[in-house]
């Protein structure tokens, strides 16, 4: 209650400390697998508790908009277009962040191919309704637990991978991250 009194928005809204507190009284059943997470971030399959952590932080503004100054600087030293793979986007606030960006600089047609992918069908069709209409971003059902080349992405063909939050999911991280190399161009 007290955290509550003193919240200031700017920080995130309110929806970000109730979503603590209620993994906090969870904790238990969390710890014994009784209580799936993902069912207290996306409950009733809504988003906006997600969207209060992944969007609406000041942290995950920072970071979001870090990760755009990054791709905007590599695309001012390309002279073809930048491949781009987000690994585990789910609810897409690293890329409507980078979209925003990409816009103010290129208008409706940047010099970019992002591949939005993530283990989840749910993420996936939620950004296709998104996304849809922008020409240079396209989807993909990627698993970080197999080989990228055996999921369509080819060796050797992506300037930058983003993930945010992704390879903590990962049951081998080092085998993992052997896979995400093969994807990288040199």
């Amino acid at each position: 209650q007290a955290v509550h009194a003193i919240w200031d928005d700017r920080l995130g809204s309110k929806t970000f400390i109730d979503y603590l507190w209620h993994n906090a009284e969870q904790l238990g059943e969390l710890m014994r697998g009784e209580q799936q997470a993902a069912l207290l971030l996306f409950p009733e399959g809504r988003s906006d508790i997600a969207d209060a952590v992944y969007r609406h932080t000041i942290t995950a503004r920072y970071l979001n908009t870090l990760i755009a100054d990054v791709i905007l600087a590599e695309l001012a030293q390309q002279d073809t277009p930048l491949n781009v793979l987000e690994i585990g986007a789910g609810t897409g606030a690293t890329t409507e962040r980078v979209r925003e960006l990409l816009h103010d600089v290129y208008g409706e047609s940047p010099p970019i191919n992002w591949l939005f992918s993530d283990v989840s069908r749910f993420f996936l069709v939620n950004a296709q309704q998104r996304y849809g209409h922008l020409a240079w971003l396209s989807t993909a059902l990627i698993d970080i637990d197999r080989p990228l080349t055996e999921q369509g992405v080819a060796a050797k063909s992506q300037h930058l991978l983003v993930m945010a939050g992704v390879l903590n999911n990962a049951q081998n991280s080092e085998q993992t991250i052997r896979w995400l190399a093969e994807v990288l161009m040199p």
